[in-house]
């Protein structure tokens, strides 16, 4: 298989000069000798580690780093890559003629790169304008898993949510996560021949590893009167529901972990951090409020993103049943979104942080083995910018005092009205922006992905580099009428 775009790579730096023979190269830090050796690692990979930082874009990331690390510093994971690009993330509208959609959400981005198919917002790996259950594009974990690797799925989301659902189910909606929210769903319920929500089908895909949030749509009541989360341990599921499951857990299973804090939410991991949200005017103290690192909402039964990933990676490399074919595991920081659609600077940063400490682990991972390729990128752009401090901009804005001792002024003007820390009112849902978003890798095939891409063309790229078999459709299971098409 041809890798065009590393040796593309490769030879665009010896043209600079730079020896490719093993020799040291006597530049300032060692970069340019490091930078050859990745542009020049075509052979495929055994694993794959996928970092998706939801609503991460260069502006939040700046953010994160004047903050945290001040502006001349280096964010440990995030800024720990040599080999970086750019990646286009448009969708495309439901009717035809499908026009681009320029400004996307999270399922049609993720569906992008897991399958390599451009769809509708709101759609998991299904096309726009067709809602027959079955012949969807099969994604990366389904090919994975035919080829007998290991799959896992970690995010601080629901486990149903958009970005981890992509690798594990097929739905024409993306709120069709559990057997009661089916209505936007109706040809893929069980009942009439399709199969069914986000969570049921999580569970017959054979993944590894399933870790997050989302408890209340495992417990919800099938069309059989079964619950879903009865499904999965009857499917072999070890079932862990807190930190300390988590840490006792043995591996002689498949491992469910549904982390959530279920007497109040039943959904989302709770943030790390909080803080003043953005308001207009911005308050808080004039030199910037100083975020708190802990969230007292946060429950200790809690585990961390990068807890969770450490685990996962237990999991996906223990010995036994096809260790040695290797893995891909998906690793999903999802709440940075999250927090900045509630103009919530201090809640982004902090899972902005979290999230840098799960690419240092899967860093540190790669460069120990050699044979794993880390890619790290956003789902698509947000609304987080990076202001003139003192002003008062139109949008909502909140000032921040930096590790620094300056002030970092950050504006949320996507939507309105703002929030309004006084009362507690949350404001109007910020939108997503549509920029190209960045991308870092290391590792086998990592020179992929230098440049300017789409997410459509990363679906190619883990492909060939885990040399996966051919995409097809999915099928129905024996027995069940599958509709033409």
């Amino acid at each position: 298989m041809k890798f065009t775009r590393t040796t593309a790579l490769a030879a665009a730096v010896t043209a600079c000069g730079v020896a490719v023979t093993g020799v040291a190269v006597a530049d300032k830090d060692g970069r340019s000798a490091e930078v050859v050796a990745q542009a020049k690692k075509e052979d495929r990979a055994r694993n794959v580690i996928l970092l998706i930082g939801d609503g991460m874009d260069e502006r939040i990331i700046t953010a994160t780093r004047d903050y945290q690390v001040g502006a001349d510093g280096k964010l440990p994971g995030l800024d720990g890559f040599l080999l970086t690009g750019d990646k286009t993330t448009h969708s495309v509208e439901e009717a035809p003629p499908n026009l681009p959609d320029y400004d996307p959400d999270s399922a049609s981005t993720g569906t992008a790169w897991a399958t390599g198919f451009k769809t509708s917002d709101a759609r998991i790996d299904t096309v726009p304008g067709d809602d027959t259950p079955y012949g969807d594009p099969e994604n990366l974990f389904e090919l994975a898993e035919r080829k007998g690797l290991r799959t896992g799925n970690v995010t601080t989301a629901d486990v149903t949510d958009a970005t981890p659902a992509v690798q594990m189910a097929h739905v024409p909606a993306r709120g069709c996560q559990g057997p009661q929210n089916m209505a936007a769903c109706p040809t893929y319920r069980r009942s009439a021949g399709g199969p069914g929500s986000i969570s049921e089908q999580s569970i017959t895909k054979g993944i590894e590893v399933i870790f997050g949030g989302g408890s209340s749509r495992y417990a919800q009541t099938a069309d059989d009167g079964e619950t879903v989360l009865s499904k999965a341990e009857k499917a072999g599921y070890r079932v862990l529901r807190t930190r300390s499951d988590l840490q006792s857990a043995p591996l002689d299973k498949p491992l469910l972990g549904l982390f959530d804090n279920q007497t109040t939410n039943g959904g989302n991991l709770e943030v790390e951090w909080d803080g003043i949200p953005a308001s207009n005017p911005p308050t808080g103290p004039a030199t910037g409020q100083v975020c708190n690192e802990a969230n007292p909402a946060r429950p200790a039964s809690e585990p961390s993103l990068v807890e969770m990933e450490r685990k996962a990676l237990q999991a996906l490399t223990r010995p036994g049943r096809g260790a040695e074919k290797g893995f891909f595991l998906q690793v999903e920081g999802a709440s940075i979104d999250k927090r900045e659609h509630a103009a919530e600077p201090c809640e982004a940063i902090g899972e902005t942080v979290a999230f840098d400490r799960a690419v240092k682990l899967a860093l540190d991972f790669a460069k120990e083995r050699g044979d794993t390729l880390v890619v790290v990128t956003g789902d698509h752009a947000h609304s987080t910018q990076i202001v003139q401090a003192g002003t008062n901009p139109p949008g909502c804005s909140s000032r921040l005092r930096t590790k620094e001792d300056a002030v970092l002024q950050l504006n949320f003007a996507t939507s309105t009205p703002c929030p309004n820390p006084s009362t507690g009112a949350a404001g109007a849902s910020q939108q997503h922006e549509g920029s190209e978003v960045r991308v870092v890798a290391y590792g086998p095939s990592a020179g992929e992905f230098v440049g300017l891409t789409d997410d459509t063309d990363h679906f190619d790229i883990f492909r060939d580099a885990l040399d996966l078999p051919a995409q097809g459709r999915t099928k129905a299971p024996a027995g069940t009428p599958n509709p033409s098409r």
